[in-house]
């Protein structure tokens, strides 16, 4: 999470690790990935379309929040879009 920000909105980007919590996240038995600072779970902004924006967002159980982890990847539950790195 951006410089380990608990707001609404907030946009996830790759840092080196470095232990804080604001890179931990929870996988919750609903598919919703958790962060470890708030109740504000991963979700794919801006449609479901490629290159959509990954941003912390409250929980209202829509398929663009829902994951699995297939193949080592971490993958939109009923879509065809997975985590990536520009």
């Amino acid at each position: 999470m951006q410089w380990g920000s608990t707001n609404i909105g907030t946009h996830l980007h790759l840092w080196p690790s470095n232990g804080t919590p604001a890179q931990i996240f929870i996988i919750q038995p609903d598919g919703t990935i958790k962060s470890s600072l708030s109740d504000l779970v991963i979700t794919a902004s801006g449609g479901i379309e490629g290159k959509s924006k990954l941003t912390m967002e409250e929980n209202v159980n829509g398929k663009n929040q829902k994951w699995i982890i297939e193949k080592n990847m971490i993958k939109l539950k009923d879509y065809k879009l997975c985590f990536d790195s520009p």
